[in-house]
């Protein structure tokens, strides 16, 4: 309700500023016709000098009335009454008694006017000495205004006070005045933000700036008593420019079209204002040496255009440096900056290099308080990688890769403020990381690192040490550097999966060679428990048989019918050795692979499955191309491992009812495919993944493929069933080295 009511009397009294400034306009105009009779053509007179308060009056309630408009909490008030004193002052020549009050009232109140238009520029600091220099100016206007304010007071007692009157308001004005300085002062110094000094430095440069004309080419040529000189009426009015800079150090912001346009008008107008000082220099310095200076004026006047033309360009360079500091503080000049990042982004291709220039370089550069790095990583989000001051970043969740925040930052080329990005997305849905994300007050400038439309990384980066703002030349830097470090960010992720590949490969091969070897042990082991011991025991049996048939032995012979049988038991033993043999060097090379080739091969082994699997065997279809296929040896081999490897792995674990094996040769390619109708299950994203699951048959038959430069695709999801595709190219001959 406080609140409420604050905002109602500060409205009513902006509208009452407004309408009564503005009717005191119109009074001192009216004054001013009358008194140099501009409604008789025949005595119609106005001094140039008479207007000048006036139009910088009118100049100054416009520039208040469009200030409030645009930022009406911040709005300087006390514009108003800068105008309505230099309007009072105007009217009161009329011999108005109201006016003349008028005008003692407002030049009372506008010590504190101009002291409270300091604290609002400086942000409204805190301090015992603000509260009592506030008091001190306040008592001195309620003092110095409420005689004027007592209409019937008598005219005698007015003059016997008036000394004592301009005494005190002489003091008011110093101690105002005083005051202000002592504030700005203090606040450079320290006593206020960082922040607080961009304002003090516009304000101080359009207090000099509006202060140059009428120095430079009034008050001094009139000192040194030239006769070229340009008229107070026209310098007067570069007063205006005074509360133009107050109201764009209290309103405007950095990167609007109105802050550009103020900043480039002040560039042309010091320059032009240079451009005069000079030329009445000239003309003094001609007036001193030559006798006859009207002469000459011709030769003076092509010298200096001369000169204009020579130096013209270096001159505007430097006010351009110099309104560029007023304006935004530190420098940061484009030929400076990225040549040398551009540089040292061209070999970043590790995090630590990148880190090294997003963060640590770009930091220093700019003075910034705080900036992160996001990049991305194997799962398409943006992880953090690095942070200086950003309070709470790390703690937060990645945003999603496909929600709106990074949708929309990756439409940007360049950087995007915090309060445009949320502008631009507007009520579209957000996740809570998204959401998290956003609300961090410390990023200021969202910089998109870009490459070939995808988002690579981001670079949040905060406001700079001492609170500057960011000029349209580092929004430029930053812009280059987006796609550089976006194609940078992209090198990185290559070389980074590259190395995690190759870890993981090499992690693979050696599950592989563990596997392998345990693949060896498990058959050296089979050999020595069956083929082995069997062989052993045929040779135990042998050596009786020969013992007992042996003449010498003390023992009779035995009969023929059982030496018979038990000869026909060891070769049925020798058989089943023999068997078990075949079946291992089955394992080891697959039989009728040489002679009848890669497709009868297959038909043999789909075979062998059925009758070792039963009755119960999913049911096995062929569709093989029996045709010659001209493929060398270790392609053979390697396919039959790979159809070997996916039919055993459709029986163990697929609980399927269907396998197809599907053996084609078209475009200079062989591809063979086998397909069940199984449980499916969930394919790892890499290699070594695999292995890590115990895929060790789809470990085995990637790195078989790969040894001839083929391709092994595994297509599954659970419940759907597994597809395992083999493609490679048949003319290529390597040598695997054995099998």
């Amino acid at each position: 309700m406080t609140s409420r009511l604050l905002v109602h009397v500060r409205r009513l009294t902006a509208v009452a500023a407004i309408v009564g400034t503005a009717l005191l306009i119109v009074w001192a105009a009216i004054v001013l016709w009358q008194e140099s009779g501009l409604g008789d053509p025949t005595t119609a007179s106005l001094p140039a000098e008479a207007a000048v308060p006036l139009v910088v009056a009118l100049g100054v309630w416009a520039v208040a009335l469009v200030s409030l408009r645009r930022d009406p909490r911040n709005g300087p008030l006390g514009f108003f009454v800068l105008s309505g004193l230099l309007a009072a002052e105007t009217a009161s020549r009329g011999g108005s008694e109201m006016a003349v009050r008028l005008y003692v009232i407002l030049l009372a109140w506008s010590p504190i006017a101009l002291y409270v238009l300091q604290t609002r520029l400086l942000g409204h600091p805190r301090g015992i000495h603000i509260t009592l220099t506030n008091i001190v100016l306040f008592a001195f206007a309620g003092v110095l205004s409420f005689p004027a304010a007592l209409v019937g007071l008598h005219g005698q007692i007015v003059e016997r006070w008036a000394p004592l009157w301009m005494l005190l308001a002489r003091l008011a004005q110093v101690i105002g005045v005083s005051a202000s300085i002592a504030l700005l002062l203090w606040a450079w110094r320290g006593g206020c933000p960082a922040s607080t000094r961009r304002p003090i430095r516009i304000a101080a440069y359009g207090l000099l700036s509006s202060l140059l004309p009428v120095v430079f080419l009034s008050i001094l040529p009139d000192l040194l008593g030239l006769d070229f000189r340009v008229p107070y009426s026209l310098t007067l009015l570069g007063l205006l420019l005074l509360p133009v800079m107050y109201a764009h150090a209290l309103v405007l912001g950095p990167d609007g079209r109105a802050a550009r346009w103020v900043q480039r008008v002040f560039v042309y107008y010091v320059l032009l204002v240079v451009q005069a000082a000079a030329f009445v220099g000239a003309m003094a310095a001609l007036d001193y040496v030559s006798p006859d200076p009207r002469a000459d004026v011709a030769l003076v006047g092509v010298l200096f255009g001369v000169a204009l033309v020579a130096f013209m360009e270096p001159i505007r360079a430097q006010l351009d440096r110099l309104t560029h500091w007023i304006w935004f503080g530190r420098a940061s000049r484009y030929v400076d900056v990225v040549p040398r990042l551009a540089e040292t982004l061209a070999v970043a291709l590790d995090r630590r290099a990148l880190q090294a220039v997003l963060v640590d370089d770009l930091r220093a550069v700019y003075g910034l308080s705080a900036i992160a790095l996001l990049l991305r990583d194997r799962h398409d989000r943006l992880a953090l990688s690095a942070e200086v001051g950003m309070r709470g970043l790390a703690r937060l969740e990645p945003p999603p890769a496909t929600g709106n925040l990074l949708s929309r930052l990756a439409r940007f080329n360049e950087p995007v403020f915090r309060d445009v990005l949320r502008k631009t997305l507007g009520d579209a849905p957000l996740a809570d990381s998204e959401r998290a994300l956003l609300a961090l007050e410390q990023a200021v400038i969202w910089l998109p690192l870009s490459s070939a439309g995808s988002l690579n990384g981001l670079l949040l980066i905060g406001a700079k040490v001492d609170e500057d703002w960011f000029s349209g030349e580092d929004l430029r830097i930053l812009s280059t550097i987006s796609h550089q470090s976006g194609v940078a960010a992209h090198n990185v992720f290559l070389v980074e999966e590259l190395r995690e590949s190759r870890a993981e490969l090499e992690q693979a091969h050696r599950r592989l060679l563990t596997a392998g070897e345990q693949e060896q042990r498990r058959l050296a082991q089979e050999l020595h428990d069956g083929a082995v011991q069997q062989l052993l025991g045929v040779r135990y049996q042998l050596a009786e048989v020969m013992r007992t048939l042996d003449p010498e032995a003390d023992a009779p012979a035995p009969p023929p019918e059982d030496v018979a049988a038990i000869l026909e038991d060891l070769r049925d033993e020798l058989s089943a050795v023999v068997t078990q043999l075949r079946e291992h060097i089955g394992e080891l090379r697959p039989p009728g692979l040489d002679d009848l080739g890669l497709a009868a091969a297959l038909v043999g082994y789909a075979q062998s499955l059925e009758r070792e699997f039963g009755e119960g065997i999913p049911r096995i279809t062929l569709d093989l191309d029996d045709r010659p296929l001209g493929l060398s040896p270790e392609t053979e081999i390697t396919l039959f491992r790979v159809a070997q490897e996916a039919l055993r792995n459709a029986l163990r674990h697929a609980r399927a009812s269907h396998i197809e094996l599907r053996l084609s040769r078209a475009n200079g390619h062989v591809e063979l495919r086998v397909r069940d109708d199984g449980c499916g299950f969930q394919v790892p994203a890499r290699l070594s993944e695999m292995a890590a699951g115990n895929h060790f048959g789809l470990v085995s038959m990637a790195e078989r493929m790969g040894m001839l430069s083929g391709g092994l695709q595994v297509l599954s999801s659970p419940g759907v069933g597994t597809e395992i595709v083999a493609r490679l190219r048949h003319r290529w001959e390597v040598s695997l080295g054995g099998v």
